[in-house]
């Protein structure tokens, strides 16, 4: 399974996404979906028609519709146990909040987003990944 992980858009769709996602299986949003006076429908509505999206709420995905996000998902996928929430930090400055799903929920991989900055590092046999922003760069 080829999976798509996309993060903070913020309300903006960048046509790139459609040619870099076109062989994926799944996308995977990690929040900050829309922004301000944007409706994130409209952003999960593109990822949706190249591939079947799953999104969670992020810091300003506030009130209707986005209320309707999880905090965090628990997928499996081709037998990968994935955490997928919006704020986690990079190993080893990882959340209290996050620690405590890792611990709780033991996943293979943590799809993750909130500060921008793309990585991707193991730390104590989990596979911690921060797509990075795909929308308007806001953090050096």
């Amino acid at each position: 399974m080829r999976l798509g992980l996309v993060s903070d858009t913020h309300g903006v769709y960048d046509q790139a996404l459609s040619t870099l996602l076109t062989d994926v299986h799944q996308i995977l949003h990690a929040g900050d979906v829309g922004h301000k006076d944007t409706d994130p429908h409209d952003i999960l509505s593109k990822l949706s028609a190249i591939a079947p999206t799953l999104a969670v709420r992020g810091n300003v995905d506030t009130g209707a519709p986005t209320d309707l996000f999880p905090e965090s998902r628990v997928l499996v996928l081709s037998e990968w146990k994935v955490l997928l929430l919006h704020v986690c930090g990079m190993p080893p400055k990882i959340t209290p909040a996050c620690q405590e799903l890792v611990t709780m929920h033991r996943p293979d991989a943590v799809v993750f987003g909130h500060s921008h900055k793309h990585g991707i590092c193991q730390h104590n046999g989990v596979l911690y990944i921060n797509p990075g922003s795909a929308g308007v760069k806001t953090h050096s």
